[in-house]
């Protein structure tokens, strides 16, 4: 069954996302964070996937729970690959097209110099392969019996790839003083403690559930002003500054993990944040944070193929009204990048996903 404040939370990330490819004001730039707050959702949901299934049956079936994912991600993201190909075929127009290509299609795009067709897809390389490392971690502590009530041994593996991550942001910082984003933000090794934590907050979740919703319910207040603390550096810094991609991702996800517990253990934030937004606004997100991962993939196929040549008629329109032009193409933007991704989603996404219940059930209806 779905949670309604999850998919708000992936709506607000999609969003805050689709802001920063297009964003209006050079003043907001928050925006990037926007897959902070995936990774963090990520961790958890998937994760939390394993640990159901560690207390049900003992161990997982990870060859199942990739081939499930595969279902989940390919489809449409090899259909928008080859959507690229097309377009390339008949207007070329990117250098080193095939390479590009060859490092997507394998999702290790964010380690190479080329970063691949499209940029916003690194983040999807980072799952990707966060994915498989997930499966054999998990696997390996479920083997030994290190995960359950009473053995911290997840904890503390976190804590060491925490360290490990921010000391080598830190390092790559020092090393490469001028920020490039394909060297301080898209590699794995830097980015992967912002997935485990989510990781670890379904480990908390999964086995101690009702020490942590108590927990968050008692100090509620205390938690929201942290939270606000930690996610308050990325409105004030961009990625570009030296403390925002090192100390400042730690705190970003930081931020993003309680955010997410508040918003499952209890009523209170969501109930505020619905009579702020309203209802149906609040409805019209969490519809959106449905098809979240759609919308991702194909916002940037409508930012550049559409909005891209369309934008000559709407500067001539606008060409003593260059804000109301800006304001335009931004609304017709986002517009048109929630309904390609809605559409994609109901005609790739969704059918691929009943195709997967019917020949790889999960492991309890495959039983």
């Amino acid at each position: 069954m779905r949670n309604e404040n999850i998919d708000f939370l992936r709506g607000v990330a999609v969003l805050m996302v689709l802001y920063a490819h297009m964003q209006l004001s050079r003043l907001i730039k928050f925006g990037w964070a926007g897959v902070d707050l995936f990774f963090v959702l990520s961790g958890f949901l998937v994760t939390g996937l394993l640990f159901h299934e560690i207390k049900k049956y003992g161990s997982i079936n990870g060859k199942l729970f990739l081939i499930r994912r595969g279902f989940k991600i390919y489809p449409n993201y090899y259909l928008f690959l080859l959507i690229a190909i097309i377009f390339e075929l008949l207007i070329p127009n990117e250098d080193r097209f095939w390479r590009k290509l060859i490092y997507e299609a394998l999702f290790i795009q964010n380690y190479t110099e080329l970063i691949g067709l499209h940029w916003h897809t690194w983040s999807l390389s980072v799952e990707e392969q966060f994915y498989f490392i997930l499966v054999f971690i998990i696997f390996i502590f479920s083997k030994f019996k290190l995960i359950g009530v009473g053995k911290p041994y997840f904890f503390y593996f976190f804590l060491g790839i925490a360290i490990f991550c921010l000391t080598f942001r830190v390092i790559t910082t020092l090393k490469y003083p001028i920020y490039v984003s394909d060297i301080h933000t898209y590699p794995t090794h830097l980015r992967i403690d912002s997935l485990l934590f989510g990781s670890l907050i379904a480990y908390y979740y999964s086995y101690y559930e009702e020490q942590v919703l108590l927990f968050f319910q008692k100090n509620y207040k205390i938690l929201i002003a942290a939270c606000l603390f930690c996610l308050s550096f990325s409105v004030f810094l961009p990625i570009q500054n030296n403390f925002m991609h090192t100390f400042g991702l730690t705190f970003q996800y930081l931020g993003n993990g309680i955010l997410l517990i508040l918003m499952v253990s209890n009523q209170q934030l969501s109930n505020l944040i619905k009579r702020i937004t309203g209802a149906k606004i609040y409805a019209w997100i969490a519809k959106v944070g449905f098809y979240s991962y759609s919308i991702y993939l194909w916002h940037t196929f409508v930012q550049h193929y559409i909005i891209g040549n369309i934008n000559i008629y709407i500067t001539r329109i606008f060409a003593n009204h260059l804000k109301v032009g800006e304001v335009f193409e931004f609304i017709l933007y986002v517009f048109l990048s929630i309904f390609f991704g809605v559409i994609m989603g109901k005609l790739i996404e969704i059918p691929f996903l009943k195709l997967r219940e019917i020949y790889f059930p999960k492991r309890s209806e495959a039983l």
